[in-house]
């Protein structure tokens, strides 16, 4: 009887302590708990769009994209599940201080990016971010898509940026110049 005493005052205890600390976090080491960060997964449609590399969109190239999205939503961004890993490479380049080690959990589960921050509006701005890019149909995707195509060819220095010989502006070649058009001498006949 006094075992089940003490198990019920100390599942009141952690109810209560867990109380204490969604409503103000600090408090969670006065106690001596370490807060648990929100965790969202997003669930990526590989199954439905076999054509679309979901995982180059959201990595990008050598992983700038991601690094991108961890700097502005202030959130850790992995990809995990099944497929995110390639065969062979398992437990090589496995850093135990980026996330617990879960791999019998995710290699189960379907392809999915996990998000995790500090707070709950963290999470959701990342997930705001990358939820665009799991819909090929959007005009997002499209712009998204393209920009990391450029990206890549900025890495990989294949850029070949076009610039006018007339008024010295990118994106147009001298024949295709809008001030051609408004220079050029009038014929009279």
């Amino acid at each position: 009887r006094e075992v089940r005493m003490r198990q019920a005052l100390e599942r009141e205890k952690e109810a209560l302590v867990g109380r204490i600390i969604e409503l103000d976090p600090r408090t969670a080491r006065a106690f001596g708990v370490q807060p648990k960060k929100p965790v969202k997964k997003l669930y990526i449609p590989a199954e439905q769009y076999p054509n679309v590399n979901f995982m180059g969109l959201i990595l990008g190239p050598r992983g700038a994209n991601q690094k991108r999205l961890q700097r502005e939503t202030q959130c850790r961004i992995w990809i995990r599940g099944k497929g995110s890993v390639l065969e062979g490479s398992r437990g090589r380049g496995r850093h135990q201080t980026d996330m617990p080690d879960r791999s019998n959990e995710t290699e189960e589960d379907a392809l999915h990016v996990e998000i995790q921050g500090d707070t709950h509006e963290c999470v959701a701005r990342a997930v705001a971010a990358i939820e665009p890019l799991l819909h090929p149909e959007g005009n997002d995707f499209n712009e998204y898509k393209r920009r990391s195509i450029h990206e890549l060819a900025v890495v990989n220095g294949t850029v070949y940026e076009v610039t006018c010989h007339l008024c010295g502006e990118k994106g147009h070649r001298q024949h295709e110049c809008p001030t051609r058009a408004a220079n050029a001498p009038k014929w009279h006949v």
